[in-house]
């Protein structure tokens, strides 16, 4: 998805590989004209038999219809449909910010140039011998101006390996110090510990948040008492919209941090396969197989 293609999530991915969640981590952008995937096929299910087919009023009368109509598609593939409605967002922005390393100059085409569409997170110790040599001894300068990098290197340092396709078998460019294992433990929380007021870009500033709340729950507060005019009946939804009006005036409950607060366990050693792609993965998955189904002609 382009909307994970920026600097927090990058900086995210990379925190991750720090505290040892994960020893690699592979962030993929398919070309344009081929990025049509499942998730298309179940968003068109969702307007297909949902918004169609359905009205309601508030958000129980949503996930109620999203589980009578797309729950029995999904559990047919054998998966599982879990609906769940989501009152908060942490702010992973201010969560990051004691980082101070934002990536830049990759995340969007320009020129008639695309940008690279393949990129992987892992600690300097786990990188094979040949991109350890480059990281050492070709430090970008930004890096080497802030004391890393070089002789600088530590082990559980994150570096990124950029590609400019998926199916290359080499980077494009040395690997690039994304972010620092002193600088990865600023973050002392487990997971943010504040929640996102979403405003537009163009409010900031205290002053000017606070006065977009206030037309906020004003036009929230005019669109209820409208639901509950008789000739429109919404009543649940004016209710809903109660509630709403009722979050935004009180501070709102941190979602639980779940598996982020779980403490890291070991991970082994990174063993570069013969896999061209992604030397990083292992080089065959699980095999194909054929069932012969008995009682039908031989051959």
């Amino acid at each position: 998805m382009a909307q994970a293609k920026n600097q927090f999530v990058f900086v995210f991915l990379g925190l991750l590989v720090a505290r040892r969640k994960f020893s690699t981590i592979s962030l993929n952008f398919l070309m344009v004209g081929h990025t049509h995937e499942h998730i298309d096929q179940l968003f068109a299910l969702f307007v297909e038999l949902v918004l169609r087919r359905h009205r309601f009023q508030n958000p129980e009368e949503l996930i109620e219809a999203i589980d009578m109509e797309i729950g029995p598609v999904v559990r047919e593939k054998g998966e599982e449909c879990r609906v769940s409605e989501v009152k908060a967002v942490r702010d992973f922005h201010q969560w990051l910010s004691p980082l101070g390393v934002p990536p830049w100059n990759t995340f969007a085409n320009r020129g008639g140039v695309e940008t690279a569409h393949s990129f992987t997170f892992l600690a300097f110790v786990d990188m094979d011998s040949a991109a350890r040599l480059k990281a050492k001894s070709c430090p970008q300068r930004p890096a080497v101006l802030a004391g890393y990098g070089g002789s600088n290197t530590h082990d559980l340092d994150v570096y990124c390996l950029v590609k400019a396709y998926m199916r290359d078998t080499r980077p494009q460019q040395d690997p690039v110090l994304l972010l620092p294992i002193n600088r990865a433990r600023a973050v002392t929380q487990a997971a943010p510990d504040t929640v996102l007021m979403h405003c537009p870009k163009e409010v900031k500033g205290p002053e000017a948040i606070k006065q977009h709340k206030a037309h906020k729950l004003l036009r929230l507060t005019s669109l209820r008492d409208l639901c509950r005019v008789p000739m429109l009946g919404l009543f649940s939804a004016a209710a809903a919209i109660d509630e709403l009006i009722e979050m935004l005036q009180t501070k709102q409950a941190v979602p639980n941090a779940g598996w982020l607060a779980v403490p890291s366990a070991a991970l082994p050693p990174v063993v570069s396969t013969a896999n061209p792609i992604f030397p990083h993965l292992p080089e065959e998955t699980f095999h194909m197989a054929v069932r012969f189904r008995s009682g039908l002609g031989k051959g």
